[in-house]
């Protein structure tokens, strides 16, 4: 009896991993043939918008605007998606290379000052000395980025974000803390995995696609890093922290 037990466990198991390879394969080459008709769409809605069909009322131009604002965002999330599937693959490149990450940081909160001032919450980075790290420059900007437009939209009006570094043996932390609305501590276990969107549903407004943490801890990983959700209380805000390695 305990034999069968393993055997259909062990079948289990097999399964779950075949489904799973499938599923990112659909996902691979979902991504790859929508792309390019999704690119296409948002070059004949970028020349209406800028008259080339001829004159458009201000009316229609919105209504094209917002057309354009939302295919972009579909573009986004499929670039999103193929690079998720070449991480998995091993066929995504790395520039591994000594980064100073204070002023990487630095530049991301600088960046997303704009989005932060028109919700009304005050985003600071906490001044440090230069800390060196080995990592690929682009790739590190886009894991910040990610924790700090996450902070963004899950924090109300009045809130506040913080960006800071501290050392910890061999890592280097980068720490983005908020006071937004903190995630259900049930959620917190699938935070990272794909499709996860936690408690969203607390905002009433802000929606995601359960991809931009995963792939950032996916990014995160590949570079010899770490990135975890170091504390979170509801409605209180949440702490999110990346450890990359010193130089």
């Amino acid at each position: 009896m305990q034999v069968d037990k393993v055997k259909t466990l062990e079948e289990i198991r097999q399964l779950k991993h075949l489904l799973e390879a499938e599923k990112q394969e659909f996902l691979s080459v979902m991504s790859h043939e929508l792309r390019t008709p999704m690119t296409g769409v948002k070059g004949y809605l970028s020349m209406i918008l800028d008259g080339d069909a001829g004159e458009v009322p201000e009316s229609v131009k919105d209504y094209v605007a917002q057309a354009y604002v939302a295919n972009d965002r579909l573009i986004r999330l499929v670039e999103k998606m193929i690079k998720i599937a070449e991480i998995q693959e091993d066929k995504f490149k790395f520039n591994l290379s000594k980064i100073n990450l204070a002023r990487e940081a630095n530049q991301v909160v600088k960046d997303c000052q704009v989005r932060a001032n028109d919700k009304k919450v005050s985003l600071r980075y906490v001044p440090s000395r230069e800390f060196f790290v080995k990592s690929d420059p682009d790739r590190t900007r886009e894991i910040i980025l990610t924790l700090v437009n996450n902070a963004i939209k899950f924090t109300h009006e009045g809130g506040k974000i913080w960006v800071s570094h501290r050392e910890a043996n061999h890592w280097v932390i980068t720490d983005v803390r908020d006071t937004g609305i903190g995630i259900r501590r049930e959620d917190q276990e699938r935070l990272f995995e794909l499709f996860s969107k936690g408690n969203l549903t607390l905002t009433g407004q802000e929606r995601g696609t359960g991809i931009g943490l995963y792939l950032a801890r996916r990014l995160a990983e590949a570079q010899n890093g770490r990135l975890w959700l170091d504390r979170s209380e509801l409605g209180k805000g949440s702490t999110f922290s990346l450890a990359l390695p010193k130089w």
